[in-house]
């Protein structure tokens, strides 16, 4: 899946077409590869973070199946 997701940044990066990349939870390497994949091109790149409230988080965290220890 993130191969098929670099090829069409790539097409959309060869015909200068503005694009965004909804990608949650990337790790850092991947959003390195990415944003150099972009500068290669001599490319803008906006990086936009979000961030859900604590209680939404806490509940969120609560809810899986897998649970993630709090901290």
């Amino acid at each position: 899946m993130l191969n098929r997701a670099r090829d069409l940044a790539r097409q959309y990066l060869r015909a200068k077409q503005s694009f965004c990349w909804n990608a949650t939870n990337l790790s850092r390497q991947v959003r390195q590869e990415c944003v150099r994949l972009y500068a290669d091109y001599g490319q803008k790149v906006r990086l936009v973070y979000r961030e859900v409230s604590s209680d939404r988080l806490y509940y969120q965290t609560a809810s899986r199946r897998n649970r993630v220890p709090v901290s």
